[in-house]
C-alpha cells in the first residue's frame, strides 16, 4: 500500500508531530535526523492509514499497519498543541483526517 501524501511523522520520544508534504520529505527527515528510526515511530497519511518505518531508504519505506482512530489522532494533535504551547487545545475538534494534517502544518514546534 502506497501512502497517500500529505501526512504526519509521529516520534515515540516525543508528542511533536511532524508534517510531510511527499515521500521526499520523509526521506529528507529520516537523513538529517540525530536520531535513529525506532520501531514505535510511524506516519499517518491523509486517509489516517498508519505506517510503520522501516530503516532502510527506498521509493516506499513503509509498511501499511492499520487506520487510526479518529479520537486517537484527535488526542495526539492536541498533544502535539502543548508541545508546541498553544493554548485552548480543548477547542480542537478534528472529524477528518485531512484536517489533522492541515492543523499540524499550520503548527511547526
Amino acid at each position: 500500500m502506497i501512502v497517500t501524501w500529505p501526512a504526519i511523522f509521529k516520534l515515540s520520544v516525543c508528542d511533536e508531530l511532524i508534517y510531510l508534504d511527499n515521500i521526499n520529505a520523509l526521506n529528507e527527515l529520516i537523513a538529517e535526523s540525530f536520531l535513529p528510526i525506532d520501531t514505535e515511530d510511524y506516519i499517518v497519511d491523509s486517509l489516517g492509514l498508519v505506517y510503520s518505518i522501516e530503516q532502510s531508504l527506498s521509493s516506499n519505506p513503509c509498511l501499511y499497519s492499520h487506520q487510526i482512530e479518529m479520537h486517537r489522532l484527535n488526542e495526539l494533535v492536541k498533544r502535539h498543541y502543548v508541545q508546541a504551547n498553544q493554548c485552548c487545545i480543548s477547542k480542537i475538534h478534528i472529524s477528518q483526517y485531512s484536517e489533522a494534517i492541515a492543523a499540524v502544518k499550520l503548527i511547526t514546534v
